[in-house]
């Protein structure tokens, strides 16, 4: 029984481009306009435009992303909803002042921290927690029975018995992702709002996902509800093939498969830095032409097309929350 906790991995981030390489989010491949989505919207600017069509952002709302990456979500959602503040939080210092660079005006705040020790006085409308639960501290080969009465397994061992949750004997527990709920709970304005994505465990407890230089866990989303629904929010779910409209149709990235993946190392090395997002086939071999060394297109076309993969394949595996006060 031991605690899995990427925060330090983070903390020691120098690069916040070069650190972020190896862990591509559907944010960051449908960041710009695309084929796959609903009106071929990115990522940021579906995520404003759903929660407007509900009726659950409004202009002028204040809004804080947990965990923004490079920020490609914020800049198009800024875009598509017009907040009047977005605040940005994150435990690695390096990453913050890579945002304090993309970003600026008074319309933009700036925290460094960990989310889940921090006492935030201010109250917040929204608050985006995109592809970050897995980053959070689980409990693996967690043992109610076993496990000591204090400290984070003392704190494990309330939720369970405070939310009901059915456990088993030894399972992987989703520690960080239930007390970002709690935590979330008390920092969100009245009728405010929480959107959650995340790659989902289903049924079953969650599992270890290896990234580079670190280990993540899926999270079990149905558990989040049960909770969210304990602490008096409504609950909207589903997967995000669902929120983002993605069509059923195939992609290529640079890390699809290993050939593309050498071809963007190779560049990479000689001081070009090709886009990573998801492409069709047709997209990818035009704006990629000068890159790719063929004598046969069309051949090299129907190796793209052998070795994609449909989108949906991907989003189908990932659930979403909004959750409302």
């Amino acid at each position: 029984m031991f605690v899995n906790d990427t925060s330090e991995y983070y903390e020691q981030i120098k690069d916040p481009e070069e650190g972020m390489d190896d862990e591509i989010t559907l944010s960051h491949i449908l960041r710009l306009r695309n084929s796959f989505t609903k009106y071929g919207l990115p990522f940021g600017s579906l995520l404003a435009k759903n929660l407007m069509e509900r009726g659950l952002l409004e202009e002028g709302a204040r809004v804080l992303e947990v965990g923004p990456g490079l920020g490609d979500l914020a800049e198009q959602f800024f875009e598509e909803a017009s907040p009047k503040e977005y605040v940005f939080i994150d435990i690695s210092p390096k990453i913050i002042e890579h945002l304090r660079k993309r970003f600026s005006g008074k319309a933009y705040g700036f925290i460094t921290g960990n989310f889940l020790d921090m006492k935030i006085k201010r109250k917040f409308d929204l608050i985006i927690c995109n592809e970050v639960l897995s980053d959070l501290p689980t409990i693996v080969n967690f043992s109610p029975e076993t496990a000591e009465s204090k400290g984070l397994y003392k704190d494990a061992l309330r939720m369970i018995s405070k939310y009901h949750l059915k456990v088993r004997e030894t399972f992987n527990f989703n520690y960080g992702a239930i007390r970002f709920l709690e935590v979330a709970n008390e920092v969100l304005d009245k009728e405010g709002v929480v959107f959650i994505s995340e790659q989902d465990s289903g049924e079953g407890f969650p599992e270890r996902i290896r990234v580079y230089g670190h280990n993540e866990y899926t999270i079990r989303m149905s558990w989040l509800e049960q909770v969210a629904k304990k602490l008096m929010f409504s609950v909207e779910s589903g997967t995000l093939t669902e929120f983002l409209g993605v069509k059923k149709e195939k992609f290529v990235s640079f890390f699809t498969q290993p050939e593309l993946r050498n071809l963007y190392e190779s560049l990479k090395s000689k001081g070009v830095l090709p886009d990573q997002r998801a492409w069709t086939v047709r997209e990818f071999f035009k704006s990629n032409r000068k890159f790719i060394s063929t004598n046969d297109p069309e051949k090299y076309m129907e190796f793209l097309e052998k070795n994609s993969a449909l989108l949906t394949d991907i989003t189908d595996k990932f659930s979403y929350l909004v959750l409302k006060k």
